[in-house]
């Protein structure tokens, strides 16, 4: 009988990219200085050091910032483009810089050159490699940049966006059930959507609707799960188209830009059944905001702080909380927070002033109990698009 062979396990790749690139900008990072150093005394600010040096003043800032940072990773946002390095390094030469620190310039100027060629095709890949090395990770302007960048980009491109997506579970109380298998409202909006281009149509909520009983449905409406009260008159007249694939409600044509922008509401109120292991809010319109809420929670929600993620869709699969090894969950340093009702209003969301009223409008359509007293809400800043946003109790769920 043969032996049997246990498997070995094959190690993680170290990190060789961040250890070269700290290496890199530590050199460069200490060979700005020693040649700022010789050019002007100390304290000497961006400005007066553009005129010692006869060099742009835009130049200057940029090298005495990437100089003064204290974070090396985050001190490369400063640095600009290899033209202009080089033009720093051969004005410094020229100010008296002595030769063997305007060689080192020389060298780790190249080095760092030879470091993005090897990792990546362009400067603005390098410089997204380089923001994910910083000491305070994801939680910095410069995801903050990408983020607006990607939502100008996306908005333009595919001729959509919205100000505020939204995605509103309300539980209703199901005592010692763990799983929330209770009946429950789902709520998703499209505020202040609008087109850019009038060449893109209006389709929305592809699979997030028909999934239950539409809690308040305009005459007019043909079948489409919309809230009259909170939805734009002009989308009262929606239908809902269903396939095979999903459900998605068509919008009306209507103006471009803000002259056409329309509030879209839809409320369903979904029977007990299968439990409620995350709520995924898909973002299919780029969007300001990205925001979920979990109302009245079951147990397995109010015993911890609920883990919130990403869900990417870069294998080219839709978002629908598949936990097939295709899944590509990303951290955000965004946090849920808690909210009580005590009174009995919902906390106000600033970007959205009827929440509050929506949530006490849909409430009432819960079948077994009153309306929520705790909850969870995750708010994003110009969220990915089209991507799903994800928050769960569980950390394996999400």
């Amino acid at each position: 009988m043969p032996k049997s062979v246990t498997p070995r396990a094959i190690p993680a790749p170290a990190n060789n990219f961040r250890s070269e690139a700290g290496a890199a900008l530590g050199a460069l990072h200490t060979a700005v200085a020693a040649a700022i150093a010789a050019a002007a005394p100390v304290g000497t600010n961006a400005l007066a050091l553009s005129r010692m040096m006869a060099i742009d003043k835009t130049l200057s800032w940029r090298m005495t910032r990437f100089v003064a940072e204290g974070d090396h990773f985050a001190a490369s946002a400063h640095l600009p483009g290899d033209a202009a390095i080089r033009i720093f390094a051969r004005a410094a030469r020229e100010r008296g810089l002595a030769a063997q620190e305007a060689d080192r310039l020389d060298r780790a100027i190249r080095a760092l050159g030879e470091l993005r060629q090897r990792h990546s095709k362009s400067r603005a890949e390098f410089q997204a490699m380089l923001a994910d090395c910083r000491a305070d990770g994801a939680n910095d302007e410069r995801t903050a940049q990408f983020r607006r960048d990607a939502f100008v980009a996306n908005a333009a491109l595919g001729g959509t966006c919205a100000r505020i997506r939204l995605l509103c579970v309300v539980h209703a109380p199901t005592g010692a059930d763990d799983l929330g298998r209770g009946e429950r409202i789902v709520i998703h909006g499209y505020l202040g959507l609008k087109r850019l281009r009038r060449d893109v149509g209006w389709p929305i909520g592809h699979g997030a609707v028909g999934i239950g009983t539409p809690v308040s449905v305009p005459a007019t409406s043909g079948g489409a799960p919309i809230v009259a009260a909170f939805s734009s008159p002009s989308v009262h007249h929606a239908r809902l188209v269903r396939e095979e694939r999903g459900h998605w409600i068509e919008l009306p044509n209507g103006e471009v830009g803000d002259a056409g922008a329309v509030d879209v509401v839809t409320a369903e109120r979904v029977p007990p059944g299968d439990g409620m292991a995350a709520a995924l809010l898909r973002v299919d319109v780029p969007c300001e905001w990205g925001i979920i809420e979990v109302l009245g929670m079951p147990a397995a929600w109010d015993r911890r702080e609920p883990r919130a993620c990403l869900e990417s869709l870069v294998c080219g699969h839709p978002p629908l909380g598949d936990r097939a090894p295709h899944g590509r969950h990303l951290p955000l340093p965004e946090r849920p927070e808690r909210i009580a009702f005590g009174t009995g209003a919902t906390p106000a969301i600033n970007e959205m002033p009827r929440h509050a009223e929506l949530v006490q409008h849909v409430a009432p359509w819960l079948r077994s109990a009153a309306g929520p007293a705790t909850g969870w809400r995750l708010r994003v800043r110009h969220p990915p698009a089209p991507s799903g946003l994800s928050m769960a109790p569980d950390a394996d769920a999400c």
